[in-house]
């Protein structure tokens, strides 16, 4: 059984400062911002990538608990540095500076390609790059218990999954949203994306498009 927890096309015209959103930039030299032009909302960032070292990307989130599925449009990401990233997120941490205890799962399009990325307590992981991306591109994440799963979806064979972490420390309670970053601290980069949904409660492993 699944219960929808949000799902937001982001028609509102404007920035992206309502609730349940909270916007962060972790570690960016200068502040990025996310605004509704359309039927998506285009997100410019800074910062120097995700793991490896340090966090440096725009983060726009909710808190959640509990089991969840999270899925995301990605309409386009130039991603013109191999470091950039736009994806899901799923993390422990919002503050606007990087600790090795900040644990996240991300599942999000980097150098035109799927990637799975995490940092558990045994470091930071990149499974390597899945299908290519076109746009625009499908990306879901599953958490279940401490399983973290991710996957992207393609025409031809469906929902596919790209990776997965057991992450047994990773907290009950934890913001999920969308991560983006240049890969370049001083060289912004621009994504765009829509149809962000969160379902909550007794998540199915494998999931079908919805």
């Amino acid at each position: 059984r699944r219960v929808l927890f949000r799902s937001d096309p982001f028609t509102t015209p404007g920035s992206i400062s309502f609730p349940p959103w909270t916007a962060v930039d972790i570690n960016e030299l200068t502040a990025g911002n996310g605004q509704t032009i359309g039927a998506a909302l285009t997100i410019t960032a800074q910062g120097n990538g995700i793991g490896f070292g340090g966090d440096g990307f725009r983060y726009i989130y909710q808190e959640v608990s509990g089991d969840c599925s999270v899925t995301l449009t990605i309409d386009s990401f130039p991603g013109v540095n191999p470091f950039g990233l736009c994806g899901i997120m799923i993390r422990t941490m919002t503050s606007g500076s990087f600790t090795p205890n900040d644990l996240m799962v991300c599942m999000g399009v980097s150098s035109g390609q799927f990637i799975f990325q995490y940092r558990d307590s045994g470091g930071d992981s990149l499974v390597p790059a899945g299908g290519n991306f076109t746009s625009p591109g499908l990306v879901r994440l599953v958490r279940q218990g401490n399983t973290f799963q991710g996957y992207y979806f393609d025409n031809l064979t469906g929902w596919t999954q790209l990776g997965f972490d057991n992450n047994p420390t990773m907290s009950s309670i934890y913001s999920v949203g969308i991560a983006t970053t240049s890969g370049s601290d001083g060289n912004p980069d621009t994504a765009s994306v829509n149809n962000f949904s969160v379902s909550i409660g007794g998540c199915t492993a494998t999931p079908t498009i919805t």
